[in-house]
C-alpha cells in the first residue's frame, strides 16, 4: 500500500485526502480504508522514497491526463435520471 500512496503523490493528489478533496470528490478514499485495515500506511512522512524525491517529479494528471469523469469539477455532469 505504500507504493499507491507515493504513486498518488506522483499523480499530484494527496493520498491523506478524504472525501470531497480530489481525487475523491464522489467516493471515498479506499487507501484510508486500507490502512485502517493495518495493510499499510498511507502518509508519506513515514514513507521510505529511494531515488529522486516525489516532489522533482510530480505529474498533474488532472491537468495532463485527460478527460475527467462525469460529476468530478472540470468534467461532464452527471447524467439525469428520466
Amino acid at each position: 500500500m505504500p507504493t499507491d500512496a507515493v504513486g498518488m503523490a506522483l499523480m499530484g493528489f494527496d493520498p491523506m485526502a478524504d472525501r470531497g478533496k480530489p481525487p475523491f470528490e464522489l467516493c471515498d478514499n479506499m487507501l484510508r480504508f486500507a490502512e485502517e485495515l493495518g495493510v499499510g500506511t498511507r502518509d508519506l512522512k513515514n514513507i521510505e522514497v529511494i531515488g529522486t524525491p516525489i516532489k522533482d517529479v510530480v505529474f498533474d494528471f488532472r491537468k495532463n491526463g485527460g478527460p475527467r469523469p462525469a460529476g468530478v469539477p472540470g468534467g461532464p455532469p452527471l447524467p439525469t435520471k428520466k
